[in-house]
């Protein structure tokens, strides 16, 4: 009985000795420095510098995404053209919404918004894919069951031919 206590303290004298010796080996890799791989390292990335008055910075002024741009508007889904003329507001073709967005402002330090009144305007025919301006009388335009005649204010082309 005594021999097999001396045999069982011998092996657990080993077996903490090897741990030991392990944990001395080891243990103190993982509190050495990191590898140069992971050390933190300053990237410069290769950006010339502009000179003021020489480049433009981009504002969101408009989005259907909540908290994208400065005003959020549902109706702006899949946008396809912006037109504007001297005295009208902006006219964006909305395609995704089969509508057009009026908007006002952004001149000379004015609010950007919604114009109060129109403010949105559904587009016959749906799905607009394009929107232009025109401020003459040089594009003859006949309407289905109409008499022919100058094609003013906006033209819209849409994506079901229409």
């Amino acid at each position: 009985m005594i021999k097999a206590r001396r045999v069982t303290f011998r092996v657990c004298l080993i077996v903490l000795a090897l741990s030991a010796l392990l944990v001395v080996v080891f243990l103190p890799t993982r509190f050495k420095a990191p590898a140069a791989a992971q050390q933190s390292t300053v990237i410069t990335p290769d950006i010339p510098v502009i000179l003021p008055g020489q480049a433009y910075r981009q504002t969101n002024l408009v989005s259907d995404i909540p908290g994208f741009g400065a005003i959020q508007d549902p109706f702006l889904v899949n946008p396809w053209g912006v037109t504007l003329t001297a005295t009208s507001p902006f006219w964006v073709a909305n395609n995704g919404t089969s509508t057009t967005q009026l908007f006002r402002g952004d001149v000379s330090g004015s609010p950007f918004a919604l114009n109060p009144s129109p403010q949105t305007i559904t587009i016959g025919g749906g799905l607009p894919t394009g929107v232009v301006a025109n401020t003459t009388s040089d594009f003859a335009f006949t309407p289905p069951g109409g008499s022919a005649g100058p094609a003013r204010s906006r033209l819209y082309r849409s994506g079901n031919r229409q």
